[in-house]
């Protein structure tokens, strides 16, 4: 190898990528490389990864054969590489209670996603849903792990009713494979329902419970104009009955789960191998694991809200549709689906794990941004539907 070089001053790739990019490049062409040129590297790393995602880049540049091996001298590639890391390496890691972060270290695995690539889970993938390709896995150092993998490029900024009943479809498929369940098992640190306790027990209890029950996040500019009296009063109670909610959500079947399905994490659309369903790239496998029947649904139809792309009124429409594609999928899996365990666990986990978090209060302690009141306004109304859906049972 005769060398990396940068596609100019301000495009240096970072220190610790630099060992590993010339392996990884030959991998994802599938070719012996000399050396690698016009190399840039782009921090992907999207708001509000959660603290286990230490870094996320794309690295694309140009690969240099070695002379007679056949094949055009010159290939592009472009390739993706995800450092994952212990909770106690986040930047906001000041904002946890000293005595908390100890159990943060303990109880909330970061290394899941590295052994998911590892499980054999790409073959057990049913054929609607598929994991990128994984180049190489690095341990940096105990605290730290390094997956490269191929660029599954970019999710769609626009979903359409049939798209979101295929991902369900997809997430169903997931959640009925025996095949998929014997790789949790490969798993050590799969999600399991102690991860999903500790978030009450955690950023539950510690943060987001005393803000809705206080005064001061309903007096905000951004707030106010939105949340009346009824959705205040219902997300109080929300907050009150969480931990029975939690108690009913572990007490369903415990099923094979991706475990943060949001559609910013289903990638790369293209017609699965029947052809009567889209089938997509699912990425960040860091809660992998086993999770109540319905759980993956509630991330699908609340990850465009949680980002501003959809107003929450539209998960009266989206959610039984979802609901019965899921079913399908498990069905197709050889499952035997129950739907009212189905709808149980999805309202339950999107109560617990988007309406206490309802409202974006990382950016409402600062000053005003652009689109915060409409992302509010959104969430507000997710938040309604969330209510409206626990009120009327199961």
């Amino acid at each position: 190898m005769d060398g990396i070089k940068p596609a100019g001053p301000d495009h240096r790739i970072p220190a610790l990528l630099e060992a590993d990019l010339p392996a990884v490049a030959a991998a994802s062409l599938r070719r012996s490389v000399t050396d690698l040129a016009e190399v840039q590297a782009e921090s992907i790393t999207p708001p509000g990864a959660n603290m286990t995602t230490g870094g996320l880049w794309r690295i694309t540049g140009t690969a240099r054969a070695h002379e007679g091996d056949g094949r055009p001298g010159d290939q592009r590639f472009s390739v993706v590489a995800k450092l994952t890391q212990s909770p106690l390496l986040w930047s906001g890691i000041d904002v946890v209670p000293p005595d908390l972060r100890e159990q943060l270290g303990l109880r909330y695995p970061w290394r899941t996603e590295a052994q998911a690539y590892a499980s054999g889970l790409a073959a057990a993938l049913p054929d609607v849903a598929w994991m990128p390709d994984a180049y190489l896995i690095t341990e940096i150092d105990p605290q730290r792990t390094l997956i490269w993998m191929a660029d599954a490029a970019g999710a769609a900024a626009n979903w359409s009713d049939a798209e979101y009943a295929d991902a369900a479809y997809a997430l169903g498929r997931i959640s009925g494979s025996p095949e998929v369940a014997g790789c949790v098992a490969q798993v050590a640190d799969a999600t399991t329902i102690l991860r999903l306790r500790f978030y009450l027990e955690g950023v539950g209890s510690q943060l987001l419970i005393p803000m809705i029950q206080g005064n001061d996040i309903w007096q905000h500019p951004a707030v106010t104009g939105a949340a009346d009296e009824a959705v205040i009063t219902g997300l109080r109670r929300l907050a009150d009955d969480c931990w029975d909610l939690m108690d009913g959500l572990v007490a369903l079947p415990q099923l094979p789960v991706h475990g943060d399905a949001s559609p910013q994490n289903l990638m790369l659309r293209r017609p699965a191998a029947n052809g009567s369903r889209t089938g997509f790239a699912v990425v960040d496998w860091g809660n992998f694991g086993r999770g109540p029947a319905g759980f993956d649904l509630a991330q699908l139809l609340a990850g465009r809200v949680n980002s501003g792309d959809l107003s929450g009124d539209q998960l009266h429409r989206l959610a039984p549709l979802c609901g019965e594609a899921y079913c399908e999928g498990m069905s197709d899996a050889g499952a035997e689906p129950v739907p009212s365990e189905v709808r149980h666990g999805m309202v339950a986990a999107l109560a617990l794990f988007s309406g206490l978090g309802v409202l974006p209060f990382d950016r409402l302690g600062g000053p005003p941004t652009p689109g915060l009141d409409d992302l509010v306004a959104g969430r507000l109304e997710m938040a309604r539907f969330i209510l409206g859906a626990l009120g009327a049972g199961w």
